[in-house]
């Protein structure tokens, strides 16, 4: 009997910690669920009776290697605007200089919004919007 007594603590010990191991990864599932949810209803911006309103705009950093070679530039950036005002998969679809690009992307990732709005409730749209880059 004691010989299965210290092995039953190490077993209920091991079952613990997978325990608290599992349950910030499900956490982290029901958040991709519930962004995979919210990103099968995404309308066209165009689609929602109000747009969504910006109440921050991160400013993005000019590559320190375009601004040496005094060059500027755009990105147009897509992005979605959840049903809480989030930016979520901000992604360059299309550049003047790919250098340009991960600035653009980081800083329209931060931005924050009152989110669109269609038949008096929130909700997720796709927008695309132009990033330039310019030293005047």
């Amino acid at each position: 009997m004691k010989s299965t007594t210290p092995m039953l603590r190490r077993s209920t010990a091991a079952l613990l910690l997978v325990a608290s191991l599992a349950s910030p990864l499900m956490a982290d599932a029901e958040k991709s669920d519930q962004k995979s949810n919210e990103a099968a209803t995404v309308l066209n911006v165009q689609q929602a009776d109000k747009r969504p309103v910006p109440v921050f705009q991160a400013r993005p950093q000019y590559p320190f290697s375009m601004r040496k070679a005094n060059r500027g530039g755009e990105v147009i950036v897509e992005y979605v605007v959840s049903k809480n005002g989030d930016v979520i998969d901000a992604r360059a679809i299309r550049s003047s200089d790919p250098e340009f690009e991960p600035s653009a992307v980081q800083a329209v990732s931060k931005w924050r919004f009152k989110p669109a709005v269609k038949d008096g409730k929130a909700v997720a749209v796709k927008m695309q919007t132009p990033i330039v880059f310019s030293l005047n």
